[in-house]
């Protein structure tokens, strides 16, 4: 393997950054040199669990201060406690039309997002619109979208369950200041983490209850791009909300 395919076999990998200015072969390190292992139960306790104590409780006292949309996504711009925003480029915002019938959640940016610092940029964004307009919406019109996730993770892998944490209250926060009719999921995350589903399938089979809000969890745009073989199923859960909206409707 010659230096050109082992640099695209790493960012295949998903390695976005280099430690050092050369190269170390940790496997000839002397034995002296080499920290011997902390027990789990020592490394669990009070070095790590007053730090993130104050970065989950100063998360919801940032999110829980604002009082408009524009206040909110000014103080998570300020937000540093996350680890996700250290790598990231943009801190990504929602976006769309207020007063929202529909509010659809996504899970984390991707690099396209990240580099066009626009959520559902975009070949997921143009379908994602596909998707609204059969419904009879829009994100110019009457609906809005955000991601639970607002920084790219590195490589895009998925965000750790502390950094889920850190980012919920501020979700949480846009979901009760944008007060949509109806709320609709994309993929497991946002799934697992508002409904405390564990796995999607099991989401997709009905309506659910988020705070007061109907709510339905299905595949997200950048799911069926990669598996259109998803996008019959995916169509059937929007019916359901497609079904609402028109009852809504009715006089």
């Amino acid at each position: 393997m010659n230096t050109l395919e082992k640099l695209k076999w790493l960012i295949q990998a998903g390695v976005t950054d280099s430690i050092g200015d050369s190269p170390v072969n940790r496997l000839t390190v002397a034995s002296s040199q080499v920290t011997p292992p902390i027990s789990c139960s020592k490394a669990a306790r009070a070095p790590l669990d007053a730090p993130v104590d104050t970065a989950l409780a100063h998360a919801i006292q940032q999110a829980e201060s604002a009082k408009t949309l524009e206040e909110l996504y000014r103080v998570r711009s300020l937000f540093e406690d996350c680890p996700l925003k250290k790598t990231a480029a943009h801190t990504l915002h929602g976006r769309g039309t207020l007063p929202a019938h529909v509010l659809c959640i996504g899970d984390v940016p991707d690099s396209i997002d990240d580099k066009q610092d626009q959520i559902f940029a975009g070949e997921s964004g143009k379908l994602l619109d596909k998707m609204l307009s059969a419904l009879g919406l829009s994100l110019d019109r009457n609906t809005y979208a955000t991601l639970l996730i607002p920084w790219r993770p590195p490589g895009n892998r998925q965000p750790t369950d502390l950094e889920t944490a850190l980012c919920l209250p501020f979700l949480k926060r846009e979901i009760a200041l944008i007060q949509p009719q109806y709320i609709l999921l994309f993929g497991a995350l946002p799934a697992r983490v508002l409904l405390q589903i564990g796995s999607l399938p099991k989401a997709r089979s009905a309506w659910h209850d988020y705070q007061g809000i109907p709510t339905l969890a299905t595949f997200s745009p950048t799911t069926l791009l990669k598996k259109p073989e998803y996008r019959r199923p995916t169509w059937e859960d929007l019916k359901r909300l497609k079904e609402r909206l028109e009852t809504r409707q009715t006089p």
